[in-house]
């Protein structure tokens, strides 16, 4: 549902997916309320644009025409996906969202598609093989428990297609697992390896940000650097959101060009594109 990865703290309490996602989609639907709520909205836009942008160069390197595709989206939180998949006239578009009130109002927002109130982590509400793609995007590092997390994978091979694509954004860490109260970013080697015994192949990883958002995976050399950079720039945010309109068309110039080149993935968060067997 988290849209975008913002740190979190522990504090003792149980972490239940959905009366926290209900709650706080609830008192903000919008892209600050999927994303960074204490960096402010500018940021967050400049955020999402790049996001767009990247989305752009997956969907036109996808073996498969919008037109005829079936499309199922896995938390689609404020329908910002659902609108890119829109522009491109998807044949059709299922959302499963944990939420009621995503629910509720992406059935208002795109009377087109259907959007059903579903928990991925158990049998999702569609046939076998009826998805072209599947997308998740900052979705899954929401589901903190590991036998969950690989049920949902299971039900993305059962829906997907044979040469469906699944598209997954997260940080994919090389070294460990990065996590906190409503998050685990799984390895890269931990992902990759539950998608291949499901029946998935790797394509690629597209990279999303860089100077834009905290670089955990940023190489050995580079990640104390990345860690000062990321704590001036949310610093200086939370001091004064209105900066995120410079700061944010600055950065955004910088990481289009720099995801553009890097040919394998990056510091930060990526897409990573499989393929159904």
């Amino acid at each position: 549902m988290l849209e975008t990865q913002e740190p979190t703290v522990d504090n003792g309490a149980t972490y239940e997916a959905g009366s926290f996602w209900e709650a706080r989609l609830a008192a903000q639907f919008d892209l600050a309320g999927v994303g960074f709520r204490r960096i402010g909205k500018p940021f967050n836009r400049a955020l999402y644009r790049q996001r767009e942008i990247v989305f752009d160069r997956v969907v036109k390197h996808l073996p498969i025409e919008p037109a005829s595709a079936d499309v199922v989206e896995l938390g689609p939180g404020t329908g910002f996906y659902v609108e890119l998949w829109e522009r491109r006239g998807v044949r059709s578009l299922t959302g499963l969202d944990i939420t009621q009130v995503a629910t509720d109002e992406l059935t208002k927002r795109f009377p087109a598609y259907a959007f059903r109130s579903a928990d991925i982590t158990e049998r999702w509400p569609l046939a076998d093989a009826s998805a072209d793609v599947i997308t998740a995007f900052d979705v899954l590092f929401h589901i903190v428990d590991d036998a969950r997390y690989e049920a949902a994978i299971a039900e993305a091979a059962r829906v997907a297609r044979p040469g469906a694509a699944l598209l997954i954004s997260d940080l994919f860490p090389h070294r460990a697992r990065f996590g906190g109260f409503h998050q685990v970013s799984r390895t890269l080697d931990e992902v990759t390896g539950l998608l291949d015994g499901a029946g998935f192949d790797l394509v690629r990883r597209v990279p999303v940000f860089v100077t834009m958002h905290p670089a955990f995976d940023a190489p050995g050399p580079l990640i104390g650097l990345a860690t000062r950079w990321w704590s001036w720039v949310e610093a200086t945010l939370v001091a004064n959101p209105k900066r995120g309109w410079r700061l944010g068309q600055l950065l955004g110039t910088i990481d289009r060009v720099l995801t553009r080149v890097m040919p394998r993935g990056g510091p930060s968060t990526e897409i990573l594109v499989a393929r159904r067997r």
